[in-house]
């Protein structure tokens, strides 16, 4: 029962819920959703080959960089699972995936990538270089954050449909809730900064 929306879960979940919440936390991973994302959102482009090109960009920039150094920091602090669990062991990793996102937008805006392509790995970056200054002070979920800027941009190009993503929200949250690894809090607000920031630039570019 929730009493305390700034606390971490004080219970206990049976084992294979764990195992559950575990699965759903390891594929909801920032890098690994934006994988199908950029994926359909590249079929804009025109012709196999710069589908082909935008997608290579995209996996080497969004996913494969961000994910390698997650997995390098994670183990490096002692999480076995993939998470960096401690607000001050994030700092680094953030930079990177910062610096990791803002190549990636170069190397698309220089390719002349789908302009929607673009746009959502600025929006990566500028959420990521927010999710840095919060966590000077505070710790934010990264998993609920995720969510919302794919979300966003499927649903600008694809309409209502592009929307089913966001039926991920509530597995997200139940997992991550029940590892101990955000409060509810934490959890809640994720998502309106990934709203908030992302919905301004859609705004400004698209």
């Amino acid at each position: 029962m929730l009493r305390d929306p700034t606390r971490l879960y004080g219970g206990t979940i049976p084992p294979e819920k764990e195992r559950a919440a575990k699965i759903i936390s390891a594929f909801t991973q920032p890098p690994v959703i934006s994988i199908p994302v950029f994926m359909l959102l590249n079929t804009e482009a025109a012709g196999l080959g710069g589908w082909l090109l935008y997608t290579l960009i995209c996996i080497v920039f969004a996913i494969v960089l961000p994910m390698v150094f997650i997995s390098y920091f994670a183990k490096r602090y002692g999480n076995d699972d993939g998470d960096i669990v401690r607000r001050e062991d994030r700092y680094v990793m953030l930079a990177l995936g910062a610096v990791f996102y803002l190549l990636g937008t170069v190397c698309l805006y220089l390719a002349d990538a789908p302009e929607i392509t673009t746009v959502l790995m600025l929006c990566y970056l500028v959420v990521t270089v927010a999710v840095l200054l919060i966590t000077f002070y505070w710790k934010i979920s990264l998993h609920s954050i995720g969510l919302m800027g794919p979300s966003m941009a499927l649903f600008v190009t694809f309409g209502l449909p592009g929307l089913a993503l966001l039926l991920l929200y509530p597995p997200v949250l139940w997992a991550r809730y029940y590892l101990k690894k955000h409060t509810p809090l934490q959890l809640a607000l994720a998502p309106a900064v990934g709203f908030a920031i992302t919905y301004a630039i859609f705004l400004l570019l698209l």
